[in-house]
């Protein structure tokens, strides 16, 4: 077996910024109404194998058919279900560069070859170039995430048809954990093409991180042969309930995207010279800075947890909520005047 990447989990102590997880808790009303359920669980059986009554909800959100959509124990069992189907050893599966390091862990497990494609400062690449790499190295698998992790580029739907139509053959899988902070989503795009495979979370935009509910959005052909694949019981009741009455909910979660993406915009467009702030579709932004050291001691003084990278010029930050944004705004100012 090679050498497998470990995954390093998040810190969960201090202002928490580095894993793009939504910054408050679930609504009391939420709370309230999961309390009143959770006592009429039968925890003595086992939970429902389909998840029917939950991918009927999410099937609605999406305005998909629930033949559509698979459910799962986060989009990363799903996303590791995926790679344990297409890839076996000897069989190489191509990403970008840089991209989330889970799939470096899972292409480690299942002893397949991992491709990086390098893109851009900003995450941008070109498209035909791209297929072309895939063709010429002749991968079995393209995985990457859309919007980018974590970088923030998005890959417009348009520039996505051009990929799946030239690899027909090879099954693209695209991460959207930030689509909804996006301006577009490829599962429009899910009955065109049969190589499209596309995985989603309520990890993020839905505050259900510690529950683990992901999917997976595909035709109907690709949902039926992957869950045969899947693990029998993936998503216990207990999280299958809190997701349902979560989506429930939607319009609430409007309000709070829509305020993120405000935040973020406004961030970005923020008049730094001596900070560059990349333009971003997800609830996150990449940010250089002339002096890392100097903007890390900020961090450290206030508490503040980002995504750092070692070797790299650059960290990741997400967009909190009003009181951790205020926050950042004076450390960027701080430092601003310093510097």
């Amino acid at each position: 077996m090679k050498d497998i990447k470990e995954y390093k989990t998040h810190t969960q102590q201090g202002i928490l910024l580095n894993a793009n997880e939504m910054s408050d808790n679930l609504s009391s009303s939420i709370l309230k109404e999961i309390q009143e359920k959770i006592v009429n669980l039968d925890f003595n059986r086992y939970p429902d194998n389909d998840c029917i009554r939950l991918r009927e909800a999410y099937s609605a959100l999406l305005n998909v058919r629930i033949e559509n959509v698979l459910a799962g124990n986060g989009s990363d069992q799903i996303l590791g279900l995926l790679i344990g189907y297409f890839l076996k050893e000897g069989k190489t599966l191509l990403t970008l560069d840089p991209d989330f390091s889970m799939y470096d862990y899972y292409c480690g497990t299942y002893d397949a070859n991992l491709l990086k494609y390098p893109t851009r400062d900003d995450g941008s690449f070109d498209v035909e170039n791209f297929v072309r790499y895939a063709i010429d190295n002749k991968v079995d698998m393209i995985l990457f995430s859309n919007p980018n992790n974590p970088t923030g580029f998005l890959l417009t739907n348009e520039e996505i048809k051009v990929l799946l139509k030239q690899l027909n053959t090879i099954p693209v899988v695209i991460d959207e954990a930030y689509a909804e902070f996006a301006k577009e989503s490829a599962t429009e795009l899910i009955d065109q093409f049969d190589n499209l495979y596309i995985t989603r979370t309520l990890s993020k935009a839905y505050a259900l991180a510690g529950a683990r509910v992901g999917f997976l959005v595909s035709n109907e052909k690709n949902i039926k042969q992957i869950h045969k694949a899947n693990v029998p019981y993936v998503l216990n009741c207990v999280s299958q309930m809190i997701a349902m009455i979560t989506l429930k909910h939607v319009e609430e979660f409007k309000y709070r995207i829509e305020s993120i993406k405000k935040k973020r915009d406004e961030l970005i467009h923020s008049n730094y010279k001596s900070i560059h702030i990349y333009d971003s579709q997800a609830n996150f932004v990449k940010v250089k800075c002339k002096d890392l050291k100097k903007m890390y001691a900020y961090f450290d003084k206030n508490n503040v947890i980002v995504r750092k990278y070692e070797g790299k010029d650059y960290f990741r930050l997400t967009i909190g909520n009003d009181q951790e944004y205020k926050l950042i705004k004076n450390i960027f100012d701080q430092y601003e005047k310093e510097v």
